[in-house]
């Protein structure tokens, strides 16, 4: 099992063209983000109080599912 961050998942997808890919280019462009975060519930709390454009709560859920996954392999 991997050990990493959450945002250190999120560099892995910007750049790409889907609300996934906006969601981590906010992330990772943004200076007060969790960065070394890997509880969901401390991440949630920061984005429901710093909502980034044009992107759901909904696309955290799913990138952080996949976040889950990725640390199994």
């Amino acid at each position: 099992m991997k050990s990493y961050s959450f945002y250190q998942f999120l560099k892995t997808k910007t750049g790409e063209k889907s609300d996934k890919g906006s969601f981590s280019t906010q992330a990772v462009n943004d200076p007060q983000f969790p960065i070394f975060s890997t509880d969901y519930d401390e991440i949630s709390d920061y984005l429901e109080k710093t909502p980034y454009d044009g992107v759901s709560l909904d696309t955290y859920d799913t990138l952080f599912e996949e976040y889950k996954n990725w640390l199994n392999y």
